[in-house]
């Protein structure tokens, strides 16, 4: 399922969430419609039905209609696996005190997608999100509502939302991974959670919501530009641990802007006996989130692009350049965790389009997406439209 959802002037975060739940979760019966949306601009919008999403809510939600209440500030949905059927959650939420009307019935702060860890718990656990009050932190974590445009993508597979986080466009990811033998082994399904945008990050200490994830959020004290990278439940073969479930991995850039390699530094969550899981730390790690060119080793953003590169079908014709978005951790896992063939969506070079132009190839359809233009080697995707 796609959709282009218009949210005019003056629509608030609860607003944009329970719209973009509504249409996800009515896809997953194959009754989504445009004109059951509440808040868009319905001339402005569309939807493209293609596969349905997978995604329903979970028994613990509801959709309401009419006024917005605390209950529009956040839903979890749930779906299965495509390896081997293992329920998997997430949630569409607002940033900010999300209990609060000063937030759901607000432009301000945004709203947020993230992994769930425990949905029937009192904690829930979300892999990503802020619950304080400062605008200044949450804004450049969390996706615009008001008076903007966004894209939903929605299969079995992959919940994917471009719209504008923080100063430009950005997105939102919930990426199925592939399954190794101790994932199936522990019955998980590993997961990432991806954020693009062109805004920084707020230090850990500065969100620290207990009921979200572990002490810290999973945030890591980083302030530069780019990406963060989260795995999420996966069958961990830590030395002392092996066997167990990590519940939460993450890698941020670093805060030089004009490293194309991105150095990383690593955070992650170990399960135990508690909700929130003991923390399990290693800094600077050689940790690589789509590192597929670094071998390139050519400096600078400014002077490496993919534009730069030329690939080439077999009887010689000039090909598109794309790279797959993986996570690579041998601290953690031996494997290479391969985001981009299960889930269509790739590293592109710059300036193939507009933004969130269509492009055909081999008779599919894409949408392009130049999410943080000041990185262009890792900012700009080619996502599958459905």
């Amino acid at each position: 399922m796609y959709a282009k959802l218009k949210f005019p002037s003056g629509t608030t975060n609860g607003e944009a969430v329970r719209d973009i739940t509504r249409i996800i979760h009515e896809s997953s019966s194959g009754s989504a419609s445009l004109s059951n949306l509440e808040f868009i601009t319905t001339a402005d919008s569309e939807l493209t039905a293609g596969v349905n999403s997978g995604w329903a809510l979970h028994s613990s939600n509801s959709l309401q209609s009419g006024s917005i209440a605390a209950g529009d500030a956040q839903y979890i949905l749930q779906g299965t696996s495509a390896t081997n059927s293992i329920t998997k959650y997430c949630a569409l939420y607002t940033s900010g005190s999300h209990s609060s009307s000063s937030y759901y019935n607000s432009t301000a702060m945004g709203f947020c997608l993230g992994v769930i860890f425990d949905p029937n718990t009192g904690t829930e656990n979300l892999s990503w999100g802020y619950s304080g009050t400062n605008s200044s932190y949450s804004s450049a974590n969390s996706m615009v509502t008001s008076d903007r445009t966004i894209r939903v993508f929605a299969d079995p597979k992959r919940i994917i939302i471009l719209g504008h986080v923080g100063s430009g466009n950005g997105a939102l990811m919930i990426l199925e991974g592939p399954q190794g033998p101790l994932d199936q082994k522990q019955s998980v399904c590993p997961n990432a959670f991806v954020q693009a945008c062109a805004g920084g990050k707020h230090n850990a200490s500065e969100s620290a919501p207990a009921y979200r994830s572990s002490s810290n959020s999973g945030y890591y004290g980083n302030t530069g530009p780019g990406e963060i990278a989260q795995l999420c439940n996966f069958g961990t073969h830590l030395a002392g641990n092996e066997g167990s479930t990590m519940r939460l991995w993450t890698a941020t850039t670093s805060s030089n802007a004009n490293d194309p390699e991105g150095y990383y530094s690593t955070i992650a969550k170990l399960e135990n006996s508690t909700t929130a899981g003991s923390d399990v730390t290693e800094n600077t790690t050689d940790a690589e989130w789509n590192m597929s060119y670094a071998a390139s080793n050519s400096g600078t953003s400014t002077s490496f692009k993919n534009s730069n590169q030329l690939s080439y079908t077999a009887n010689g014709t000039k090909a598109l350049v794309v790279f797959p978005l993986y996570i690579k951790g041998p601290g953690f896992f031996p494997d290479v965790k391969d985001f981009s063939t299960l889930n269509n969506v790739w590293f592109a070079p710059s300036g193939i389009g507009a933004a969130f132009e269509e492009v055909t190839i081999s008779g599919s359809d894409y949408v392009y997406a130049p999410v943080v233009d000041n990185r262009p080697d890792l900012g700009h995707y080619l996502i599958k439209k459905t």
